[in-house]
């Protein structure tokens, strides 16, 4: 199989944005010797998915073509009209050609690169019954447990709960700038601290300080009642985050938290440098700059170096004295998520549907997994000798062995889990969102048997009124105690019991 050249981000989403609205987009002359269904068993590494595409008429005589990708549950998903011209199908809506070969009885092609980005990938499509309609609903083994207490915020919550276990706060920090400090115990506010601008990446509590990165610059902040101890400013930002609705969005949710180890801290940010900081006054050490794009993942450090991701499509290990490159490894499309050790490794998810892991001293690939029809944009969280990892449209949440990659188990979730999960004794507590798309996406918290994968329970998010927006739980859930605490994108904070 040969490696797809990908220039990144921008171009998979806009083919993607261009797929989601090709239901609309202009209808060709009516064929009908390719009418019906048909099915490809897509082959990658050494796994299989099977593909379907479905071509027939609309209301109006119209051709039009349709596909079903049961992994990602997406079933007779409208891609826009479709020709036939001598012996090839054309899809315009995706930019594919197939052959017709043996007399009608096989198409053949490449998949197309808003479908698989990373690889061109063969397409043999013979014909076939249609596939079954994906589950309508998922069915956990209990309902979900009654919360404890929730409270809301007033603002969206993109970054996960802290919670500061001798002083019996919990710490949010919404998409308004704000940081609230509540009782761990019963939700109300202690303390309310105004930042002044967004806050997506997850505050970090380290040495008798709480950190926050808002888009602006990162604070250190009294946990105590929130006072200011000092701000190191951000540069420029290299790009906007604009919302979904722009099909020039790259869908980069979320901010890089800081990365804290004794007197040092490294964090990136959106002018598209890892900025190393003192821990006393925020004084710089020293910055370190991709040539291009945003940053939004946090850094992970050892001794001696720092390691970042970008959405520059490369992964990096930098001196953690100096800031100085040791390696730069192209992962073929934008890392927008944490780069985390385990294993042995330093583990970057990407977009090209695969999460890495890769030798900390060379760069180099000690083993990969691929996510069908998915891009890599959760964090890996490590617990023993496994780790847990979210998903973009696999929608599911996964186990793997640290030390191989070899999957454990895989549990269905019915959204987008993009957020970090959380390790509790026997669970791990994932959040998933929902919004518009070309198949169904639902926003809830999920708790899933360590043991087996198997979902335990699902608490569901309120839709919201506006059927455009996304909702659900953006923010990695906390588990400390007895008790998981969880953010949503209403604003609404809550605490269960674990």
């Amino acid at each position: 199989m040969v490696h797809r050249s990908f220039s990144g981000a921008v171009r998979f989403v806009a083919a993607l944005m261009a797929l989601w609205s090709a239901a609309v987009a202009p209808s060709f002359a009516q064929a009908t010797d390719v009418s019906g269904w048909w099915r490809a068993d897509l082959a990658h590494a050494d796994e299989t998915q099977p593909f379907y595409l479905h071509f027939d008429q609309d209301g109006q005589g119209a051709p039009r073509a349709r596909i079903s990708i049961p992994v990602v549950r997406m079933h007779d998903a409208p891609v826009g009209g479709f020709a036939v011209s001598g012996a090839e199908v054309r899809l315009p809506g995706l930019d594919w050609r197939l052959a017709i070969v043996g007399d009608g009885a096989e198409l053949r092609g490449v998949m197309p690169a808003a479908l698989t980005p990373s690889y061109d990938m063969p397409a043999r499509f013979t014909r076939s019954e249609a596939p079954p309609s994906p589950p309508a609903a998922l069915e956990p083994r209990a309902p979900p447990p009654r919360a404890r207490w929730s409270a809301s915020v007033g603002a969206p919550v993109w970054a996960g709960p802290v919670v500061d276990i001798p002083r019996r706060l919990v710490y949010i920090a919404a998409d308004d700038g704000r940081v609230h400090a509540l009782a761990a115990h019963s939700g109300r506010v202690r303390w309310v601290t105004d930042l002044g601008a967004p806050i997506r990446a997850t505050p970090t509590l380290a040495g008798g300080r709480l950190y926050v990165a808002t888009d602006a610059a990162l604070f250190a902040l009294n946990p105590r009642d929130g006072s200011q101890i000092w701000s190191a400013p951000f540069g420029p930002a290299r790009a906007p985050r604009l919302p979904l609705s722009d099909p020039n969005s790259t869908w980069d949710h979320y901010s890089a938290s800081a990365a804290v180890d004794g007197p040092f801290i490294a964090v990136a940010a959106r002018d598209g440098c890892v900025h190393a900081l003192h821990t006393a006054n925020g004084a710089e050490r020293w910055r370190s700059c991709t040539e291009q794009g945003v940053l939004t993942g946090t850094p992970a450090l050892t001794r001696d170096q720092v390691f970042f991701g970008g959405f520059d499509g490369a992964a990096y290990a930098v001196s953690r004295a100096t800031g100085a490159l040791r390696w730069r490894r192209d992962l073929g499309a934008a890392a927008p998520r944490d780069a985390v050790l385990s294993g042995g490794n330093v583990l970057f998810g990407a977009r090209t549907y695969e999460l890495h892991a890769l030798n900390p001293y060379t760069g180099e690939t000690d083993w990969t997994r691929y996510f069908w029809f998915s891009w890599v944009d959760s964090t890996p969280v490590e617990a023993g000798d496994v780790f847990y990892i979210g998903s973009s449209d696999a929608l599911v949440v996964q186990a793997f062995v640290s030390q191989s990659g070899r999957r454990l188990w895989a549990s269905p979730v019915p959204g987008w889990s993009w957020a970090r999960p959380a390790v509790g004794r026997s669970a791990v507590y994932a959040g998933v969102v929902g919004g518009p798309y070309m198949a169904e996406r639902t926003g809830g918290l999920a708790a899933i048997e360590r043991r087996d994968g198997a979902l335990r329970w699902l608490f569901q998010a309120p839709r919201p009124a506006d059927s455009s927006a996304l909702y659900g739980f953006a923010a990695a859930p906390a588990v400390a105690g007895h008790w998981v605490f969880a953010a949503d994108l209403s604003g609404m904070v809550y605490a269960f019991p674990e």
